[in-house]
């Protein structure tokens, strides 16, 4: 991972196939949230109403919610990707497989390591770990790094940046073997990051609503060079979204800047630019031998908070900004028995899982600020064809549905889009899992487990409507009248869940492992978090993936080369999807288990030593994975059948090149090459054109100086050494706001490193 100049956890996934990793989440403008998707199966909402797809461990334990979740790689020992369902060995319940950091454990001597970074962006990085064995009995290892980097998107309004670093992360450890037959593992870590906002920049606007002030005349646009886009002072471009051009005579000034749309690294927003957390957690691992079994406990406790507000129509106009604060704390206690019977032809696992949390979202959304301010205002009833005469004595007389305008009308609430929204959730999950092995004869072995699950959600939803006060989501009677005072809704959901798995192997020879597998993954349910009426807080379904695999592994050549190759099948159903639903007229954003999608796919990997000097790496993905069935109500959205699933290339390549050159008593010179290329993805579930993001390639390069006795390196290094543009993540909103935001992928970087152990 260092010689790959991985930063940080979804950096990662730029060279496993079929595996894609980012922190531009689409809708929370945050550098804190990840998006992590194997084989296609993941998660794009970061709301803590919605589970990843797939399972984050650090040590064993879970990590909840995916935000919080882009990890600073700290004295890491290894990361493993684990593809497919998981849960009959281990953790919680996971659909489409495990990310699983390995932190480097306490030595048995003392030494420890200190590195620093300087490079392109005022990086300034450092990190340091130190074993203290206390006695043969105690030992303790001490970690921490310091990151820093200005941000490489510009707010030229606001005058300050986005997608900046500023990470202070520390960790301690203890490991207590007072015996052969026990051992304990204690931990504690820390993160903190005060941040901006992710590289939103501005790719798209509704061409069908580009309005030329001087004549109020609409016209479609040319191209963002279009000069009746045009305006005399600083180029911008006077461009009203849909929300505005519906009441164009009520804003005859107000504009939707888009300067520089088709400059990289340039955002006009003015808003929210902040993306702040504080993360810690403590876990304690025992493992206890006894009479050829090991009885294992990891015990957990985790807090997180965080903080992150965006501009999402980024310009200079108050369009689009949201705020969030996210508070959350987790407890969850595992047991694991294993051991082996029949004269160890049957090795097996048997475990229980407890998972507790609360976690609690405070989100303030502002959306077309000031239409339900003006409409207050009017002194006149305005209807579809104009105004249709005076305000009346009392807005008791105006119909409802009916005309806008005058103080007091309870048609203007709808257009109040000024949203403050806190919502809270409890989760309770149960599982027991269990899994066997049992070998025929040496070669030839078959495996079988299984896992059941129970959970128990309670909700609490309140929205209320920012300007009018009136709330937008709250408890009803039986008429639809809003009880007072006003309650939160208080939905809850209760799952269960049985997960097979099954599969045989058979060692061909001593380097040729063969096999074969089936199992069930799910995901769990819950309810909508973003209801925008008294009846858009429905609970959807848990998702549901089958998915069956056949591969080898392999170690040729007198172990010079090792290749893995895996080839699979995906039915995935029950997907949860975001669709948007007409309730009396009202349009309501909703989660509905909207569809069925089918995959399929192979993954090979190769890792060569071609000779002393040279090694060779590379690794290929192939991913068919489309929407088979769609319901009504996904259809409505703009979903249709055969659409791509998002962030899933259909092809993924990775290689890399490491030549050594031996330089005797002054040490080694290494020169290593990466390249990467993903083909065309799509950013969204409706794959919106203006979010498609077409394959591209990325090349790292490094050389490194490593000291003879190996305690001191040097290295230079490059990222994106083309300098490749392209956008990482992306939300669309052409229908309703009339814009598309994208996150700009970092540009070239460059930096220095030097390292030394001790």
């Amino acid at each position: 991972m260092q010689d790959r100049g991985v930063a940080n956890l979804v950096e990662i996934g730029n060279f496993a196939p079929n595996v894609d990793m980012s922190s531009a989440n689409n809708t929370s403008g945050s550098n804190l949230n990840s998006q992590i998707y194997i084989r296609g199966i993941g998660q794009q909402d970061f709301l803590i109403t919605v589970d990843p797809g797939v399972g984050l461990y650090v040590d064993g334990v879970y990590f909840a919610r995916s935000t919080g979740s882009v990890l600073d790689l700290l004295d890491v020992e290894r990361v493993e990707i684990l593809r497919g369902p998981q849960g009959s060995l281990f953790g919680k319940n996971t659909l489409g497989g495990a990310i699983n950091v390995v932190s480097k454990p306490p030595a048995d001597a003392m030494g420890g390591q200190v590195q620093a970074t300087t490079g392109r962006f005022n990086r300034a990085d450092i990190q340091a770990s130190i074993d203290l064995p206390i006695s043969d009995k105690v030992l303790t290892r001490f970690s921490v790094l310091r990151n820093s980097r200005d941000g490489f998107v510009k707010r030229i309004n606001a005058g300050d940046d986005l997608a900046d670093v500023n990470s202070l992360a520390g960790r301690a450890q203890v490991l207590l073997r007072p015996n052969d037959a026990f051992k304990f593992d204690l931990s504690v870590d820390g993160t903190r990051k005060r941040e901006h906002s992710a590289a939103t920049v501005l790719v798209a606007v509704s061409p069908v609503y580009a309005r030329n002030l001087d004549t109020a005349q609409t016209f479609v646009p040319n191209g963002p060079d279009d000069p009746r886009l045009r305006l005399d002072s600083g180029g911008l471009a006077p461009i009203q979204t849909n929300g505005y051009a519906l009441f164009a005579g009520l804003f005859p000034g107000r504009t939707y800047a888009i300067a520089n749309i088709d400059t990289p690294f340039v955002n006009s927003g003015t808003g929210p630019n902040i993306s702040d957390l504080d993360n810690s957690g403590v876990a304690g691992t025992a493992t206890f031998d006894f009479d050829g079994m090991t009885l294992k406990s990891i015990t957990a406790y985790r807090s997180m908070r965080a903080e992150f507000g965006r501009d999402c129509d980024n310009s200079p106009g108050d369009i689009c900004h949201t705020h969030n604060k996210v508070d959350q704390h987790q407890f969850s206690q595992e047991l694991q028995l294993s051991g082996k019977s029949f004269q160890d032809r049957l090795s097996w696992l048997a475990g229980l899982y407890f998972f507790h949390e609360n976690a609690s979202d405070r989100n303030d959304v502002r959306l077309l600020g000031g239409i339900y301010d003006a409409l207050e205002q009017l002194p006149v009833l305005l209807g579809a064809a104009g105004p249709i005469g005076p305000c009346p004595p009392s807005p008791a007389g105006i119909p409802v549905p009916g005309p806008l305008g005058c103080r007091g009308n309870p048609n203007n609430v709808g257009l109040d889009f000024d949203l403050n929204t806190a919502i809270h959730v409890g989760t309770d999950s149960y599982a027991g899992f269990a899994q066997g092995s049992f070998a025929f004869t040496e070669r030839l072995r078959a495996t079988a487990g299984m896992r059941y699950t129970k959970e128990s959600k309670d909700y609490s939803l309140l929205l209320l409507r920012r300007n009018s006060g009136v709330p937008a989501l709250a408890a009803v009677d039986s008429q639809g009248n809003f009880l007072k005072p006003f309650q939160p809704q208080r939905p809850k959901v209760d799952i269960a869940d049985w997960s097979p798995r099954a599969g045989i192997d058979f060692r061909a020879t001593e380097d040729i492992f063969l096999y074969a597998s089936v199992g069930k993954g799910f995901k769990s349910g819950g309810v909508n978090g973003r209801p925008t009426t008294a009846f858009g807080a429905l609970p959807f379904a848990p998702e549901t993936l089958w998915s069956y695999e056949i591969g080898a592994k392999t170690e040729l050549f007198d172990r010079r080369m090792r290749l893995n190759l895996a080839a699979f099948y995906n039915d995935y159903r029950n997907i949860q999807l975001n669709v948007l639903r007409e309730v009396n007229g009202v349009f309501a954003a909703d989660i509905q288990n909207g569809g069925k999608a089918r995959g399929t796919g192979f993954e090979a990997e190769l890792l060569a030593r071609v000779t002393s000097a040279l090694t060779l790496e590379g690794s290929a993905g192939y991913l068919d994975q489309k929407l088979t069935s769609i319901s009504a109500a996904a259809a409505g959205a703009g979903l249709r059948e055969n659409s791509r699933l998002p962030r899933a290339p259909r092809w993924t390549f990775s290689g890399a090149a490491t030549y050594a050159w031996p330089l005797g008593s002054v040490g080694s010179l290494t020169m290593r090459g990466d390249l990467t290329y993903r083909s065309g993805v799509w950013n969204d579930i409706v794959n919106t054109v203006e979010l498609y993001q077409p394959g591209f390639a990325l090349v790292n390069a490094r050389v490194a100086w490593l000291s003879a006795a190996e305690r001191f390196e040097l290295a230079f290094f490059a990222t994106n050494l083309t300098d490749k543009r392209y956008i990482a993540g992306g939300n669309g909103a052409l229908d309703s706001l009339g814009i598309a935001e994208g996150v700009a992928g970092r540009p070239r970087e460059w930096g220095v490193s030097a390292r030394v152990r001790f």
